[in-house]
């Protein structure tokens, strides 16, 4: 009952006060969203890619296999270009205003991409963990939740094969730093992010191939940090899935 009266609510409000599009400011009619956070027309003018990415060098891979810099620890799964004005506006409405609804079109995005890419043809919950990079504990409960949990629970609420779970409490973060986006450059952000991530119960990841999640790959210094603490932890494979790439 409490449930029904608050979608009846929530249906009411959006009707007296339509909702905005996050990228072109204008109302979107009801019926004409993707959950009430982007209009259709901006929707539509997001480009999805269709392969996999060396994290070292951005060459296109369409299987998810070492073919150029074997050092490598892990394989990138890019979605889209943060480039795009229309994907920087949904994240950012989603991280820093709290509008919980940019959630869904970005799982529209990765459902899209994950078929593509017949992501879903290689992973399952038998044979991959599903982690979330983490956000420190205090910074968490300042925003109320982690946006890659977010994403990844509205993608399993979109998509109709079976996604693995998503595991939170694998792979904590214990250093509170700095926003990545303030360092000048690499070394400052590997710098920055170094001795930030522990995995808590080693055992539960050793042996496991990963599904490592985050929102954009910019210089690959957080997944890079996160990947190496997994390794030592015993991961095996480790596919790096992220929104968008710069």
């Amino acid at each position: 009952m409490a449930v029904r009266l608050k979608k009846i609510i929530e249906l009411v409000f959006n009707i007296i006060f339509p909702p905005q599009c996050v990228n072109c400011k204008k109302k979107i009619e009801t019926g004409n969203s993707i959950n009430s956070a982007i209009c259709k027309d901006c929707f539509s003018k997001m480009e999805i890619a269709n392969c996999f990415y060396c994290p070292l060098c951005s060459r296109r891979l369409y299987e998810p296999k070492k073919s150029c810099h074997q050092e490598t620890k892990f394989i990138l799964a890019a979605a889209t270009f943060y480039e795009n004005n229309i994907i920087q506006n949904l994240i950012q409405a989603l991280k820093y205003n709290n509008l919980k609804s940019a959630a869904k079109p970005l799982a529209e995005i990765l459902k899209t991409y994950t078929e593509k890419i017949n992501l879903l043809s290689l992973i399952s919950a038998e044979n991959f963990i599903v982690i979330p990079i983490p956000l420190y504990p205090k910074k968490q409960r300042r925003r109320g939740f982690n946006q890659i949990t977010l994403i990844y629970k509205n993608l399993e609420q979109i998509i109709s094969e079976k996604l693995p779970k998503i595991q939170e409490n694998i792979l904590l973060r214990v250093k509170n730093i700095s926003s990545q986006t303030e360092c000048a450059n690499y070394d400052e952000r590997e710098k920055n992010i170094k001795d930030s991530f522990i995995v808590k119960n080693p055992e539960i990841i050793k042996n496991k191939n990963v599904l490592l999640i985050d929102d954009v790959f910019t210089s690959g210094a957080t997944l890079n940090e996160a990947v190496n603490v997994l390794k030592n932890s015993g991961a095996k494979k480790i596919i790096g899935l992220v929104i968008a790439r710069t």
